[in-house]
């Protein structure tokens, strides 16, 4: 099975993918290293963000597909996840799915307040990490703690991998890449009844390649990597077409608001930042 980039919005690109083909970060990070093409462009993955208060504490679980509440859920009639993020913001977590997230093997689980976050958003944060070899005189990953440590190889590799992708941004003029993380007093606020959980994103090596651990904007069109499905007789005569990348627009398509705020989010000054998204709403809606 052959890997390729299934484009349009989350739900549209999951449509067209084999279930649990679909390419996680530390995956895509990996096989940038000898596809370059892979690194002008960003992608939705696979990854599932799934926040709670455990015992008081903000925390952060990363899944795989399997147990990715998000994916899980798209299709659904009722309880879709992708209606839930793009028009409350978060998806709330079934009981269910909850505890296979924290009984599956491969979810790592994160403690927020262990972290070192920069940034002043009400709703976001983020980890920095400096991609230099460790070395006596240079700032470097190797200082990160353990938290922040078990979170940059979630995100980048494990082992060699790790190593060898952190010199592959280097060596691109990356000196400081980003992992975004929802605000742990946001948290506190929305998940301390029921968990939420998150879509993912990989920006492109243009974004400095950072990882969105907070992408509830999953309407906008992008790309997904994974095995794009085949298509039965059966499948083509019941849905009366068969489940293919999107064809050319028969007419303009103008960014939404939230296309604007999502692309202009790594710009924006921290200090500018809400004043920036009540003007861009404020001329949205004259």
């Amino acid at each position: 099975m052959t890997l390729e980039n299934l484009t349009g919005n989350l739900l549209h690109a999951y449509k067209q993918s084999v279930k649990g083909k679909n390419r996680h970060v530390d995956q895509l990070m990996t096989e940038r290293r000898t596809n370059k093409e892979l690194r002008t462009q960003w992608f939705y993955t696979a990854d599932g963000e799934v926040y709670s208060v455990d015992n008081g504490t903000p925390t952060l679980r990363i899944t795989r597909e399997a147990t990715n509440p998000v994916f899980n859920h798209l299709e659904d009639d009722v309880d879709n996840s992708y209606e839930q993020l793009v028009t409350k913001g978060n998806y709330q977590v079934l009981p269910a799915d909850f505890e296979a997230v924290k009984s599956a093997v491969d979810t790592v689980t994160i403690d927020l307040t262990q972290l070192t976050l920069q940034g002043d958003y009400k709703e976001w944060r983020y980890v920095s990490i400096p991609t230099k070899k460790p070395s006596v005189t240079n700032k470097s990953y190797d200082k990160l703690n353990t938290e922040e440590r078990k979170l940059a190889k979630r995100i980048y590799g494990q082992g060699t991998d790790f190593v060898e992708n952190m010199q592959m941004l280097e060596d691109a003029g990356i000196t400081e890449t980003r992992i975004y993380v929802l605000n742990p007093q946001y948290v506190q606020e929305h998940a301390k009844k029921n968990a939420v959980v998150r879509a993912s994103w990989l920006y492109d090596f243009y974004d400095y390649s950072s990882f969105n651990a907070d992408d509830r904007s999953i309407d906008i069109d992008g790309r997904l990597r994974g095995v794009r499905r085949e298509v039965s007789e059966g499948d083509v005569a019941k849905n009366g077409q068969v489940p293919s990348a999107p064809s050319a627009p028969q007419e303009i398509k103008y960014p939404t608001v939230e296309d604007i705020l999502s692309t202009a989010r790594q710009y924006v000054p921290e200090c500018a930042w809400d004043n920036f998204q009540t003007d861009v709403r404020n001329l949205y809606k004259q």
